[in-house]
Formats: C-alpha cells, sequence, structure tokens
C-alpha cells in the first residue's frame, strides 16, 4: 500500500500506522535493517511522512532499537560469560593452592 505524502484524515493516518507496521514486521522476518530510510524505502514515501506522525515515529524508534538489541546484548552476554569464566578459573586455582597448604584456618573449618 503506497500512501501520499500528505496524511490528512484520521483513517489515513490509521493506514499509514498499520502499513507502517506491516512493512516492520516484513523487514524483521527478513533480517533488514529497520530505520526511517529503509521503512520509507520499502514503502514508497518520503521520509518526512514517517517522522510527522508520533505514532509511527515511536514504532520505527522501537523496532530499530530491537532490531539492534540481540547483537549488543549476545556480544555483551558473551564477554561477561568469558570474564565470569575467568573469575571461576582463578579462584579453583587459589582453592587448590589453599587446600594442599597447612594453613591453620583451613584446618578450623
Amino acid at each position: 500500500m503506497i500512501l501520499t505524502e500528505k496524511q490528512i484524515t484520521k483513517k489515513e493516518k490509521k493506514q499509514l500506522v498499520e502499513a507502517v507496521e506491516k512493512a516492520i514486521k516484513e523487514m524483521e522476518v527478513m533480517g533488514s535493517h529497520i530505520d526511517f530510510q529503509t521503512v520509507s524505502r520499502k514503502m514508497g514515501i518520503a521520509r518526512s511522512t514517517l517522522y510527522r506522525n508520533q505514532v509511527v515515529r515511536e514504532t520505527i524508534s522501537a523496532a530499530r532499537q530491537k532490531n539492534k538489541l540481540p547483537l549488543n546484548t549476545l556480544d555483551t552476554l558473551q564477554t561477561q560469560i568469558y570474564e565470569l569464566q575467568e573469575k571461576v578459573y582463578d579462584l579453583e586455582s587459589r582453592l587448590k593452592i589453599l587446600e594442599s597448604s597447612s594453613d591453620p584456618l583451613l584446618d578450623s573449618h
């Protein structure tokens, strides 16, 4: 559905929102990058039309953030896992050293 540059009626505004949501869903399924430019190209309308409508602007911004999140989150989690594994390894090594020593503090437990 290609919409005109100027949105006048509430019906047209609702159609724009629905068309944007549909385009975003299709782009998510395809794994496409989502931003104002790619949505406007997919829909065949000007970016200014998307920016003018507050609901559309928020919808695209939310989809853009959602689209970015998995990669950033995955990278962050992988880094945190690696750091925690290093700490566990270090603590296990220290524990083995302490267990093999004849430290009186350890004997009392």
